[in-house]
């Protein structure tokens, strides 16, 4: 009996030793991990910052530029310049995005803007893409779109890029179409619906998830 106890009592020893070991393991496991986040979020802070400055400049010159006694063709190159440093910094916002979202830190922000203002310059930025594949590409806005709203125009033109991008990826021949109604909700209250169609591919309906 003494030597059937003085077994177990060892293997409760090693298992506790196992146990405390594996809990050691993690917690160091933790803490490098938590270093990993902090340093990563550190490098895509700084990493956004020195790209973001060069290429505001590029923006901000391109704009001054297309203000010019230039020709057509010229006018065009510099708005090319300028719509490929826009969509440049978009993908730098979006990589800080992820960041903030992992971090817990995504927040939206509500300023005053125009939504007609705004397609009117993503018409711009994204007709490039479609030119290079032969498609038309039409920005539609409702007369009953109100001229300022509300919101976060940063997110929203994310958004819209991002669909019409993928729209204008999918389509071979054909056009996309933005188009942007409105609809009085009460007297303060206006809902504002966006739809994108193309002339693509679709998706499969066994594949189309509605929710």
């Amino acid at each position: 009996i003494l030597d059937d106890y003085s077994e177990e009592k060892k293997n409760m020893e090693n298992t506790h030793r196992a146990v405390l070991n594996i809990l050691e393991d993690y917690s160091e496991a933790k803490e490098k991990a938590e270093e990993s986040t902090k340093l990563k979020e550190a490098f895509l802070a700084n990493m956004s910052h020195e790209i973001r400055t060069p290429m505001n400049a590029i923006i901000g010159f391109s704009d001054i530029l297309s203000k010019g006694n230039l020709a057509q063709k010229e006018r065009e190159y510099i708005q090319t310049i300028k719509s490929a440093g826009e969509n440049l910094l978009t993908i730098i916002n979006d990589i800080l995005d992820i960041s903030k979202i992992e971090a817990g830190m995504m927040t939206f922000e509500e300023n005053a803007f125009s939504i007609k203002e705004m397609i009117k310059s993503l018409h711009i930025m994204l007709l490039g893409r479609a030119e290079e594949k032969n498609l038309k590409l039409e920005f539609n806005c409702d007369n009953r779109v109100p001229n300022v709203l509300l919101g976060d125009n940063t997110r929203l033109s994310q958004i819209i890029i991002n669909l019409v991008g993928n729209a204008i990826k999918f389509t071979q021949k054909g056009k996309v179409e933005l188009t942007v109604n409105a609809f009085e909700i009460s007297e303060d209250c206006t809902l504002v619906e966006f739809s994108i169609i193309d002339s693509g591919i679709g998706i499969r309906s066994e594949e189309r998830r509605v929710g």
